[in-house]
């Protein structure tokens, strides 16, 4: 079970990482290459519905909520890190961890397999693990799961970038000794920690802390005759009820005082708009080449519009708002395709073909580390954006949004991440970014390019974005929050309607000559996209001045240590573990080499290069001198 582990999903075949003594990495030199291990990937392990419902689940005290304090509480003590092979798609990360029961007692081994980055494409896929404890063997026991929770915490907070562990004290390796000093209950103060917030360390004296809680404990804004009235709680609600149940008899409180079912409206069903894929499947199948019929088909009412932004409030995470997106114009792309049809219009010889590809969802995009990184933050974000809202708005609400389509042209539809609401500053949307460049620091205008003198710079993608939000979506105002665990910024944008008619009429024109003719008749291959795609990034920032001299003529220009333990032979309670044998599998056919590969008489050999064991017969060997280097064929391909 335990040589199981050791197999990735791959087939490749890792060395046991307890037998590994040479390559480990501490956290002084390895930090800067622990895989981008985000908490989707920690979810996705650990087999929960998604980020969400881990985060509930650390929040609300579940098992996952104990695996989350052996990291706040620094249990997880310093990470190893081991590369393996350069051509190896996991790294081996390993620890240990404390007891939480008996601090005295033998530190658990804690190791896991993890997908390495790479430049294409972010790692983070949890592979296998394994700790010593007696559940360990599942892989899933809450020591495994803290030490996911520590590289998580280093991957988010941007602990983990060059530049952030050139200053020591923006990460601290935990002690390898536990020590806990023995205090009066009435002395300890009592904390939770909070996932996505910083465990702050308590600035003020015990004395005061302790103070400052008594009396928020027992202040009240009621005098002593309220409070007395207010303590016979049968009385107060009678009372209450009935001086508010002419103004809202249909309150839940006036319903449950009264021991009754409000009457629920029955709403016609209404029927999600077609996507234009499945309308040009209809076509094809009716053999129809008509933009006339393509445009019927897609027309969309106020009702559809609404039942389609309410099905895909999870965007990313929704097959329908992937499915509704293909073929469309959608806001994060209008800056490409305005700067498109610029360059189009000026030289005949110019193709939109890599573009229109993109647009038609022809291939599935690859994820990147910045887009993993945004996506995974985002939640954190809006959490953060709606509290500091909220204290200096009047009554501020906050809604998730989904795809949103423009009814008069329903080819045109965008994806606003928050649709917020005041009574000082009326009905607007939220934009959130979360840029992982800048993951180690706050945000400010010496490391966001795209802002100067306050403002967002108008030859930006994001600026075309929120423009586009707000024109589809009818809102006076978008505020861009740049958000990351060191600070945030936000920006707000006005609507301008001229930029809005500017825009939209290259983007009915790119519609028209690009995206009908694609979908009506296929022409496009992969062959022809690859030698179009450099070009075209070249030419976008230039053509984007374009459309702003359009607008104005004087466009805005942006400018370690290892770990050691040793035994309290008088600890009050200890677990005894079976001892746990090494483990030496061949790395061409999983099995088991022998309990004593290093004798020769066993017939095994020894990579001098990556560690792993092979049979004589499963490398073609039939002898080696003794004392001779040798390499398997993969270390060999890397040299």
């Amino acid at each position: 079970e335990y040589r199981a582990k050791l197999r990735l999903l791959n087939g490749e075949i890792i060395p046991d990482p307890f037998t590994l003594e040479d390559g480990w990495l501490g956290e002084t030199t390895g930090l800067p290459s622990w895989p981008s291990l985000y908490i989707m990937d920690i979810a996705t392990f650990l087999n929960c519905r998604g980020p969400s419902d881990i985060v509930h689940r650390v929040m609300n005290e579940y098992k996952e909520g104990k695996a989350y304090r052996y990291f706040s509480c620094d249990w997880v003590k310093e990470i190893l890190y081991h590369p393996f092979r350069a051509r190896s798609e996991a790294c081996l990360l390993k620890a240990k961890v404390t007891p939480s029961q008996s601090v005295n007692n033998k530190e658990y081994d804690v190791w896991v397999a993890i997908k390495k980055d790479t430049k294409s494409e972010p790692g983070g896929q949890i592979f296998s693990g394994y700790c010593t404890c007696t559940a360990g063997m599942l892989g899933c026991c809450n020591h495994i799961t803290g030490l996911l929770f520590r590289v998580e915490h280093a991957v988010k907070t941007g602990a983990t970038s060059a530049s952030c562990t050139s200053k020591p004290c923006e990460w601290n390796i935990p002690s390898s000794k536990t020590t806990i000093k023995p205090i009066k209950v009435s002395d300890a103060e009592w904390t939770k920690s909070h996932y996505s917030k910083k465990n702050k360390a308590c600035t003020a004296s015990e004395d005061s802390s302790r103070q400052a809680r008594i009396s928020k404990n027992s202040f009240t804004p009621m005098t002593k005759q309220q409070s007395e009235e207010l303590s016979n709680g049968d009385t107060f609600r009678k009372d209450l009820h009935e001086k508010i149940v002419m103004d809202i008899p249909d309150s839940c409180f006036s319903l449950i005082m009264e021991k009754r079912r409000m009457k629920i409206k029955e709403v016609d069903n209404c029927v999600l708009p077609i996507s234009v894929i499945a309308a040009q499947a209809e076509l094809q199948s009716e053999e129809i080449q008509n933009a006339e019929t393509l445009l019927k088909k897609i027309q969309v009412n106020e009702d559809q519009v609404l039942q389609l932004k309410n099905a895909t409030k999870d965007q990313a995470h929704s097959e329908l708002w992937k499915e509704h997106r293909k073929a469309r114009l959608t806001a994060s792309n209008f800056k490409r395709i305005c700067t498109r049809v610029v360059t189009l219009r000026k030289d005949q010889t110019a193709s939109s073909a890599a573009l229109v590809h993109s647009l038609m969802g022809y291939k599935e995009v690859r994820p990147t580390k910045a887009m993993k990184h945004g996506t995974t933050l985002e939640p954190v974000a809006k959490k953060a954006y709606v509290q500091e809202m909220k204290k200096i708005h009047k009554n501020f609400k906050a809604a998730e949004s989904g795809l949103t389509l423009y009814t008069s042209k329903p080819f045109i539809g965008a994806s606003a991440d928050l649709e917020v609401k005041c009574d000082c500053c009326d009905e607007g949307l939220c934009e959130i970014k979360c840029p992982e460049t800048i993951k180690n620091a706050k945000p400010c205008e010496e490391n966001l390019t795209y802002i100067s003198n306050g403002t967002l710079n108008e030859n930006h993608q994001y600026f075309f974005q929120v423009q586009g939000q707000m024109g589809i979506l009818d809102k006076k105002y978008c505020d861009l929050y740049i958000f990351t665990f060191h600070g945030n910024m936000k920006i707000r944008i006005k609507f301008d309607k001229k930029f809005w008619e500017i825009m939209i009429e290259k983007l009915c024109w790119f519609w028209d000559n690009c995206i009908i003719p694609e979908i009506l008749k296929p022409m496009l291959d992969d062959d022809e996209i690859d030698n179009i795609e450099s070009e075209e990034q070249e030419e976008c920032d230039s053509s984007a001045k374009n459309l702003l001299a359009d607008v104005n003529n004087n466009a805005m220009v942006p400018r370690s240590k290892t770990d050691q333990h040793t035994g309290n032979k008088n600890s009050r309670r200890k677990i005894k573990l079976p001892k746990r044998q090494n483990v030496y599998p061949c790395g061409k056919c999983g099995l088991v080499c022998a309990e004593q590969p290093k004798n020769y008489n066993e017939e095994s050999i020894n990579c001098d290069s990556c560690k792993v064991w092979y049979h004589f017969v499963c490398v073609g060997l039939k002898e080696v001198d003794q004392g001779s280097e040798w390499m398997c064929d993969s270390c060999k391909s890397e040299d």
